[in-house]
């Protein structure tokens, strides 16, 4: 046996929805993120970058996160800042 599943007009449901969008501010949207799995000496999983001085102390001048930033900071303009998290075992998508 099928249960009926349709309300019956006399009980109507109001629904209000109060939503307000956030915009993103503009330092956020051209954030640049690096991910690797180097290993650093920074001890956490990620950090930000102001210069290829700090991704060279934290990465060395030989991996390829040093090597992305480098690219990124000789660009003009040159960015304010760029992030970079480091995962443990990238696995890449068949």
């Amino acid at each position: 046996m099928v249960a009926n599943t349709n309300l019956p007009m006399k009980m109507p449901i109001n629904v209000s929805v109060d939503y307000q969008p956030v915009l993103l501010d503009r330092d956020v949207i051209n954030r640049l993120c690096i991910v690797g799995d180097s290993d650093n000496t920074r001890g956490t999983n990620y950090g930000t970058y102001s210069s290829l001085a700090g991704v060279s102390e934290h990465y060395g001048d030989d991996t390829s996160e040093y090597e992305i930033a480098a690219r990124l900071f000789s660009q003009v303009p040159r960015p304010k800042s760029v992030t970079i998290a480091t995962v443990a075992d990238i696995e890449y998508p068949v």
